[in-house]
């Protein structure tokens, strides 16, 4: 059995993104939801529940464990601030882990723009936040994939994430120059 693949990130890196392309690179991500409906409703359902209430959100980790064993998924797209508390499982200790980030003022705009943030500085506060949560996989099998790379080296990239994965190719269908917001302007 293939290790399980988690895609994690800040919001607005690029993380439904990647997982669009699992999708399109054959990976099963089982029963979708979301806003660009690449995330999986059932882990969703755990991980709002441990942000709101993290004692009663933990129990009902286990069923969804018992649900994922028996099921065909072979991604997530995982809230990279509870992610620390599925590590006490086996699937997801010997997972492997792609980790989007994004030019952090790119981030920042994003947020504000789109009403996720209300002010820059809550919008950076929150950038800051999952990227230092992000940290927890430095020990574990990790890729890192910059926002910006899947747009300016695209062959490049794909080719990283195939190697990762053990798979033949990756594609980047999915991936298309309008989704590119607050681009090359920042950068140069």
């Amino acid at each position: 059995m293939k290790p399980l693949v988690v895609v994690a990130g800040c919001t607005r890196t690029g993380t439904s993104l990647m997982m669009k392309c699992l999708r399109k690179s054959g990976f099963e991500l089982g029963n979708l939801g979301g806003t660009f409906v690449c995330e999986n409703k059932e882990f969703n359902a755990v991980t709002r529940r441990i942000l709101k209430n993290k004692q009663e959100g933990l129990k009902h980790r286990r069923e969804f464990i018992e649900f994922l064993k028996n099921s065909d998924i072979e991604a997530l797209k995982a809230n990279a601030i509870t992610l620390r508390y599925w590590m006490g499982y086996k699937i997801f200790n010997e997972a492997k882990y792609i980790r989007t980030l994004r030019y952090g003022p790119s981030v920042i705009n994003s947020l504000v723009s789109r009403g996720k943030a209300k002010t820059k500085d809550e919008a950076e506060a929150m950038y800051n936040n999952y990227t230092r949560a992000l940290r927890f996989l430095d020990n574990k099998k990790n890729i890192t994939v910059w926002f910006e790379d899947m747009f300016i080296r695209p062959e490049e990239t794909s080719k990283r994430i195939a190697s990762f994965l053990d798979i033949e190719e990756f594609s980047f269908e999915p991936l298309k120059p309008h989704l590119w917001h607050f681009g090359f302007d920042e950068i140069n």
